[in-house]
Formats: structure tokens, C-alpha cells, sequence
């Protein structure tokens, strides 16, 4: 009962038959406020979030990593921000786009507008690609990639009608890979 199935489920591709109320909701498209599947879905972003802006912090504010290590550490991280903020996008639409561990500034924030927030994801996405490498330091496709942060670029330029880059995007990345 992820995210792909409970979208399916809302967006009805799939049925439900189970008892669970949070699903019900979703499935007869009467959500209420109270529905702790979507709290959860927020809550949990959100805390991602957090975890990724204090990786960024603590990458920035360190010494004992050598400048590779921050990189790559940072370039993960943007990505992670970028990718959770487009997510919630997608389900909510207006969202506050957060950049800080601050407490103080993260319990004043606001909704931004889907344009704001598509601008901010296509900088952290634009920084991630410059920090990230192709492959990954474990050897397997677990962490973010340069490759991963390519796509998801494109995709975002795609969503908001950026033809140009969309395909300049997804043909620098299609051109590193033999697809045959």
C-alpha cells in the first residue's frame, strides 16, 4: 500500500475492496481532513526534506570530508529535495518549498505556487547535475546518479512546457547510454 498503489487506487486503475477507511476515501474520492494516509504522505516528505537540508548543512559546515565526498554528498541530497518537494507537488500542488533546518523559519512557511516551487526544484536539480557523477560509489542504482538527476530534470522541464531544454536535457542523457 505505497504511493503507486494508493494513487491507483484514487485514480481508479484499480479497485478497492479492503476496509481500511484511509483507502475508502481515496478510492470513492471523499477525502476528509482527518485521513492519516495523506497526513502520513505530507509528514513523511517533509521530514525527508528535513533529513536532505541537514545533509546540505552539515556537507557545507564540515572539514574532515574531502571535497569529492561533499559533492556527491550534496548532490544526493539536492536531488532527494528536489524529487520529494515534485512528489508533493503532484498530490497537494501549491507546497512550501523548504531549504532550511531552521525551526523557526520552517514553522512560518507558506504554500508557494506550483511555479515558484517547479523554479526551485529545476535549480536543486540543475546544482544536483553539476555535483552528481554518473555512477554510483557503491556500484549498484540505490543512491542518486547524475543519470537519475538528468531525467528527472527533463521531466520537469517537460511539465512546465520547456520544450527546448526537456529535449536537450533528454538527449545529453540519452546520448551517454547505448540504448541498443
Amino acid at each position: 500500500f505505497g504511493l503507486t498503489t494508493l494513487m491507483g487506487i484514487y485514480s481508479d486503475e484499480l479497485d478497492y475492496y479492503g476496509f481500511d477507511v484511509n483507502s475508502a476515501e481515496l478510492y470513492n474520492h471523499n477525502v476528509t481532513h482527518s485521513n492519516t494516509t495523506l497526513l502520513g504522505w505530507w509528514s513523511n516528505a517533509y521530514n525527508l526534506i528535513y533529513e536532505a537540508n541537514d545533509i546540505i548543512v552539515g556537507v557545507e559546515n564540515t572539514g574532515s570530508l574531502n571535497t569529492v565526498d561533499k559533492e556527491r554528498f550534496k548532490g544526493q541530497a539536492l536531488f532527494v529535495r528536489a524529487f520529494m518537494h515534485s512528489l508533493l507537488m503532484t498530490i497537494y500542488g501549491d507546497v512550501p518549498y523548504i531549504t532550511t533546518t531552521n525551526y523557526l523559519e520552517n514553522n512560518s512557511v507558506a504554500r508557494l505556487p506550483v511555479t515558484i516551487v517547479f523554479d526551485n526544484i529545476i535549480s536543486d536539480l540543475t546544482n544536483a547535475v553539476s555535483l552528481l557523477e554518473n555512477t554510483s560509489a557503491t556500484g549498484e542504482r540505490v543512491l542518486p546518479s547524475r543519470d537519475a538527476a538528468l531525467a528527472l530534470l527533463s521531466r520537469i522541464y517537460l511539465y512546465v512546457q520547456n520544450w527546448e531544454m526537456a529535449e536537450s536535457t533528454a538527449t545529453e542523457l540519452i546520448n551517454m547510454h547505448s540504448l541498443g
